[in-house]
């Protein structure tokens, strides 16, 4: 059908129309879709932090960071502070505490010394009472019986010493 005057029949004028319709939608469609493509370049640019951003947000945390080892050092700095003067409080008491102690104990030695020179002259008093009656019994003449009797009071307060000394000396230990 070809049409002798060379116009375009109405039917290819149709085509060319559909053909023109059907770029246009195909067109409008990479354009969207190009349109959607810039809007999510954009959106992910906008999450992207800028190299000024970067380093706004750095120096921030830098005086963040400066100003809590700040404050690390002015509470550890009060802490041994504090604990300096608990020490030096401790140390103290401990040395009024020894110096308790030490009093107490000159005390109890001197009580002990006491006891012990009273315990040592009574058994002086002792045995110079039986050596005068040992001597009075020998110079007397009297028997051998007598002589025993002596020798075994003389035997039991020696022991008798023996332990008081004994006992006195576990006590100063």
């Amino acid at each position: 059908m070809n049409n002798p005057n060379g116009d375009p029949t109405p039917r290819t004028i149709e085509q060319v129309r559909q053909a023109i319709a059907a770029l246009r939608e195909i067109f409008d469609a990479k354009f969207y879709g190009y349109d959607k493509a810039i809007d999510l370049l954009q959106e992910a640019s906008n999450r992207q932090p800028t190299p000024g951003t970067v380093d706004e947000r750095l120096t921030a945390l830098k005086e963040i960071v400066e100003i809590r080892f700040h404050e690390l050092d002015v509470r550890t700095n009060a802490l041994a502070l504090s604990n300096k003067n608990s020490i030096d409080l401790a140390l103290q008491a401990a040395k009024e505490a020894a110096a308790k102690s030490e009093n107490a104990v000159s005390k109890q030695i001197e009580a002990i010394s006491a006891q012990h020179s009273q315990a040592v002259s009574s058994l002086e008093t002792r045995i110079n009472d039986t050596k005068e009656q040992v001597i009075t019994i020998v110079a007397g003449g009297q028997g051998s019986r007598q002589s025993y009797g002596v020798i075994y009071a003389i035997a039991g307060i020696s022991i008798s010493f023996v332990g008081v000394m004994v006992l006195i000396i576990s006590k100063v230990i």
